[in-house]
């Protein structure tokens, strides 16, 4: 039951009619997202972020490949450069956003930007 519908016959002791809306909303149950799943390959129960979480690149013991990858590289490597690289654009994307923000005059009560930014 709704608690309003609750407050109102306290107080005025009468019944009042429960709206389909309350009805509704009774049924509705939140969801919480999981924090770990089941790994089948390993058959463990592993995190979905940090430490040994799902899908983790540097658990890969072998990486196959392509027709047209080069001889001499090291995949492992590349993946590293590739996820630095990505990283690196994201500060500087941050660090973009924060100027502009600071120049349409949102962040002027907050001090949290680097000096560099600044």
């Amino acid at each position: 039951m709704h608690t309003m519908n609750v407050v109102l016959q306290i107080w005025t002791g009468l019944t009042v009619p429960i709206t389909l809306a309350a009805r509704y909303r009774a049924g509705i149950q939140k969801r919480h997202k999981e924090k770990s799943f089941f790994d089948e390959q390993t058959g463990t129960w592993k995190r979905l972020y940090g430490y040994d979480r799902v899908n983790d690149d540097n658990d890969i013991p072998i990486i196959e490949a392509k027709a047209s990858d080069e001889p001499g590289t090291d995949p492992f490597d590349e993946s590293l450069k590739e996820k630095k690289s990505k990283v690196d654009k994201k500060e500087k994307n941050r660090l973009h956003n924060l100027k502009q923000a600071q120049k349409a005059g949102a962040l002027q009560r907050f001090s949290f930007l680097p000096l560099d930014v600044m």
